[in-house]
């Protein structure tokens, strides 16, 4: 039963503000610090909307963050290492450990992005232009080539 009182809250805010406060756990489990703590609280709290609604901009919120989390990770952490890694491509192409990292936390969003349009609730503007346009199925080639990319050149290290 929803929107009764539990303790002079709602059922929802109970269980948004539980989330929060896992969210918060983890981050600290996981050695983060304070300042950095609202990244998985709102990661998980975007997360579960997400998971309970379907709706793509909740979904955005959550990859929002894992990006907003990598960029602080190779930018902040990285930044004094001034290595280059030689892609493992025909042309040579080279990427410093930053634009490394940044690249595997953008195919992370893809997947997540992919993820999200599979299972989105059906009507809305974006139903029509998705019947026209394969967009989970260029994501996915696209998500692939760069994996596969970054994947051989660990290989190749």
């Amino acid at each position: 039963v929803t929107n009764e009182p539990l303790f002079g809250e709602y059922h929802e805010d109970i269980i948004q503000l539980s989330i929060a406060g896992a969210g918060l756990l983890a981050g600290k489990a996981f050695g983060m610090p304070w300042g950095l703590t609202p990244l998985p609280i709102l990661a998980s709290l975007g997360l579960s909307v997400w998971v309970t609604t379907r709706m793509l901009r909740y979904l955005s919120i959550f990859l929002f963050v894992v990006h907003a989390a990598g960029v602080v990770v190779f930018n902040y952490r990285f930044a004094v290492i001034d290595q280059t890694i030689v892609l493992a491509v025909p042309f040579g192409l080279e990427l410093s450990l930053i634009r490394f990292g940044m690249a595997l936390v953008i195919t992370s969003v893809l997947i997540g992005l992919v993820a999200g349009l599979a299972v989105r609730p059906a009507g809305g503007t974006g139903s029509t232009v998705l019947q026209y346009v394969d967009l989970n199925g260029i994501l996915a080639c696209v998500y692939a080539l760069v994996l596969t990319v970054l994947e051989l050149t660990l290989l190749k290290r």
